[in-house]
């Protein structure tokens, strides 16, 4: 499939780099085995948008192809397409499915930014267990209301641990 969103395209970087990318014609499969928590890690990327069946079919090839509880705990569609069309969306939304609208910038001309005066920044490495510790500590503190806190401190944890 050839992906035409600049902001797919863009993720799929990250993604060839500690996942996979498994192309199946009219979708892709993206996964993260290290991270099965790793929602935007582990989705299926659509080259349309939904149908009014395609509720049960997706569902179908995410458990096929993603995975299923107590493994994946979620299931992530995305469709590629830069005109907005949404599809037949309804259908997911009364299954409590909720709709993530993405925001790509882009920028034709690059500019250096004004100068300056430096802030009061410490830059540096991270060493220990306990850094490492208050790194995913604060991403907890500081997630979205709609993210379960132990759920999304493993999320982080897994994140953070490839990192290291």
């Amino acid at each position: 499939m050839n992906v035409k969103s600049l902001g797919y395209r863009t993720d799929m970087i990250f993604h060839a780099f500690d996942g996979e990318i498994i192309d199946r014609g009219r979708y892709l499969v993206i996964r993260t085995p290290a991270n099965p928590t790793f929602y935007w890690g582990n989705f299926l990327l659509f080259a349309d948008p939904p149908q009014e069946s395609d509720l049960s079919v997706w569902s179908e090839l995410f458990a096929r192809e993603v995975g299923v509880p107590p493994k994946t705990q979620h299931q992530v569609f995305g469709w590629d397409r830069v005109d907005g069309e949404e599809g037949v969306i309804q259908p997911f939304l009364d299954a409590g499915f909720r709709r993530n609208h993405g925001v790509v910038l882009t920028c034709s001309e690059p500019r250096r930014p004004a100068a300056y005066p430096p802030a009061p920044v410490s830059v540096r490495a991270l060493h220990t267990d306990a850094e490492w510790d208050q790194v995913v500590e604060l991403q907890v503190a500081s997630r979205d209301a709609e993210h379960e806190e132990s759920g999304y401190r493993e999320f982080r944890r897994r994140q953070m641990a490839r990192y290291r």
